[in-house]
């Protein structure tokens, strides 16, 4: 692991029934601590973290700890993972048989530039997630003390003065809207075992009611769902497949923690965080990022001609043609985005998060590490549009 510096990290803190234990000195809630699954890191940090959780949660006093060696045999003999528990389904089914009333799931890996440890305390007998953060560090480094952090707040701990705790900083955005906080455009992220892959989600939410569209790199789908104070529960539909899907909403409604479930039997992480998009349509000349018809993707061009709502794109790959306004889009590639590289040396797209624009190219960071500039020509990205597909 690389040298740790001071971490700069996101609390998002739900509401917490499970804070009323740490009131009762008698009664102590049995917990389990399940391995972390991972994303984009070593495969041994998502043990790691869960020991270290484990070990801090024991020596607060505040909670009993089931016992992990059980977890792990019981789980074995159930032909489960102890690092593949990342939904509350299945948190629910293990901890019974475990005999444990609550059990903290979660991920650990990168999100864009930033390393991320998410966690969520689900309660075994109602399946109800009680709980859930995301802490963010500039490095693996800091996840040590991420975990800690986050041991004082399962364990309804007061946090540590700012000094104590290396002078963290609490980062809580204002919603865009109060009534419906789902709504909204969101880079998304999801999981399985062949790795990350990176989408965006809209979100419409009407009340209880939510629909939307997500897309990623094997296609788009279409969303419904139901919104409980800050729970969303529903089903995606697509080409592809179908399957199930659950979001906990940070109270600060810049992230969703949650996780899916394939009908095929497919199931892994799932997570987003919001994006505000630029409203205003590009003008004749300008630079653009447009919806080619031929794909599900995003390229870059420029607006060669405008008639009414109309706008004739000439894309940086040679190839041209005419879109209605709201598939045109201003340049406003930033710091944190995730594209796709057509790479000088490599056949296809590889994708990449940005680290700096300057002009026509960008400083990106590849999947294994390597950072290069790359011509803002030879990418493409995935944005999700309000219309569908």
């Amino acid at each position: 692991m690389r040298k740790g510096t001071t971490a700069l990290f996101i609390l998002l803190l739900l509401k917490l029934p499970l804070y009323t234990y740490a009131q009762e000195k008698d009664v102590k809630i049995v917990i389990a601590v399940a391995n972390f699954d991972v994303f984009l890191v070593d495969k041994e940090l998502g043990q790691a973290v869960a020991d270290l959780l484990s070990s801090q949660l024991a020596s607060l006093g505040k909670v009993q700890l089931g016992e992990r060696e059980k977890l792990e045999s019981i789980l074995s003999e159930q032909k489960l993972s102890l690092s593949g528990i990342v939904n509350p389904e299945q948190a629910t089914d293990t901890g019974k048989i475990a005999g444990v009333k609550q059990m903290v799931i979660g991920s650990v890996g990168k999100l864009g530039l930033a390393i991320v440890l998410n966690a969520r305390v689900v309660d075994t007998e109602s399946g109800q997630v009680l709980s859930g953060w995301s802490l963010t560090g500039s490095q693996e480094a800091d996840l040590s003390k991420m975990a800690i952090d986050l041991a004082f707040h399962i364990s309804g701990v007061e946090l540590r003065t700012s000094s104590q705790s290396n002078q963290s900083e609490t980062i809580a955005p204002s919603a865009p809207d109060r009534e419906n906080p789902a709504t909204g455009f969101w880079v998304s992220e999801w999981y399985d075992s062949e790795g990350k892959h990176p989408g965006s989600i809209y979100i419409m939410q009407n009340g209880s009611e939510v629909t939307g569209w997500t897309v990623e790199d094997i296609g788009p789908a279409r969303l419904s769902a139901r919104m409980d104070k800050l729970s969303m529960n529903g089903k995606y539909r697509a080409d592809y497949g179908e399957g199930k899907f659950e979001f906990t909403l940070s109270p600060d409604h810049q992230r969703l923690i949650g996780s899916y479930e394939g009908s095929n039997g497919s199931n892994g992480t799932w997570m987003a965080w919001r994006r505000t998009q630029v409203v205003a349509h590009p003008v004749l000349n300008s630079r653009a990022l447009a919806d080619w018809s031929g794909d599900i993707w995003t390229y870059p061009g420029t607006v060669v001609k405008i008639e009414g709502d109309r706008y004739l794109i000439q894309y940086d790959d040679g190839d041209s043609e005419w879109l209605v306004k709201d598939r045109v889009y201003p340049m406003d590639l930033r710091s944190g985005d995730i594209v796709y590289v057509a790479q000088s040396n490599k056949r296809g797209y590889t994708y990449a998060t940005i680290v700096q624009i300057e002009s026509e190219r960008a400083f990106v960071e590849y999947k294994d590490g390597e950072r290069k500039w790359e011509p803002i020509g030879r990418m493409r990205l995935l944005r999700v549009r309000k219309t569908g597909y």
